[in-house]
């Protein structure tokens, strides 16, 4: 009987804690940002406008697609091209950084990552009519800045690559 009766007790107890944490509490589930899907669709130059980032703000080749008055290639840095971008990306993939599976919608994750070797980039002086870089400066970059974002797709919080940059040395 004693038995018994400890035991709904300790059952009572473990209720009751259950029921009183409160959800922000309980541990969220994480993995590689980069392993989730839609990190990896959004970090293609062709599919990251769709879902709201603006990585053509930041390479030379890629005319931006957004408001060229806000997102045009002016006073910032550049990859030379899509390919730069993508052997960028390639390192930022090998990285540990972890994102929750669902996050919220609005928080942003920022990263700075280290290249393996000094990259040459662009920094852009001024641009044309269209947004699209017209006078630059070489530089070199020995970093990268990367901005994950949570924003609602298809009616569910998701992360994509709202933008990321080379970081002139």
């Amino acid at each position: 009987m004693k038995a018994l009766l400890k035991t709904i007790v300790v059952l009572f107890i473990a209720v009751a804690i259950s029921v009183s944490i409160p959800q922000s509490a309980i541990a969220t589930q994480k993995q590689k940002c980069t392993k989730l899907p839609m990190v990896a669709l959004s970090s293609d130059v062709n599919e990251n406008t769709k879902l709201g980032g603006h990585l053509t703000s930041h390479i030379y080749t890629t005319r931006p697609q957004r408001p060229y008055e806000e997102y045009g290639h002016q006073g910032k840095t550049l990859w030379k091209n899509e390919q730069d971008w993508y052997d960028d990306y390639a390192e930022f993939a090998n990285s540990k950084i972890s994102c929750d599976v669902s996050p919220q919608e609005g928080y942003k994750i920022e990263v700075t990552i280290n290249h393996k070797k000094p990259i040459e980039i662009y920094y852009c002086n001024q641009q044309d009519s269209q947004g699209v870089c017209s006078e630059y400066t070489t530089r070199m970059s020995e970093k990268t800045k990367y901005i994950l974002r949570g924003v609602k797709y298809q009616h569910r919080e998701i992360w994509i690559v709202l933008t990321a940059f080379p970081k002139s040395t």
